[in-house]
């Protein structure tokens, strides 16, 4: 990742950068975060109710950044749901973003209320 990169991204994105992995799937990117970038992120996130979530993926179309799927290592989506976990997509896609140097999509912060996934816990 370049310089120009890490510096556009979020400054809670950057945080994230050491917990997370990205990988390139054709039409769409995953980015796979931590139970330890979990914990992290949420400990700058009180009362966020993601501390015990061991670990998340989360796949992104490349054409036009949307999220297509979560990947929960633990629990259900509706133990996990909620604003903190929106922020953590959003968070997820600019580093995905970044680290990938895809053209054309925005880190945009989306400001979704909820994460609705349309499949989750598949491994």
């Amino acid at each position: 990742m370049k310089k120009s990169d890490l510096k556009a991204l979020h400054a809670s994105a950057a945080e994230l950068l050491p917990f997370t992995r990205v990988r390139e799937l054709g039409s769409a990117f995953n980015v796979r975060i931590s139970g330890d970038g979990v914990n992290d992120f949420a400990s700058r996130w009180p009362g966020s109710g993601l501390r015990g979530l061991r670990g998340v993926t989360f796949q992104f179309m490349k054409s036009n950044g949307d999220l297509a799927d979560v990947f929960y290592d633990n629990g259900t989506p509706e133990r996990w749901d909620g604003p903190a976990l929106s922020a953590l997509v959003d968070e997820a896609k600019a580093i995905g973003i970044a680290r990938l140097g895809l053209k054309g999509l925005s880190f945009g912060y989306s400001g979704n209320k909820s994460v609705k996934p349309c499949g989750c816990n598949r491994k």
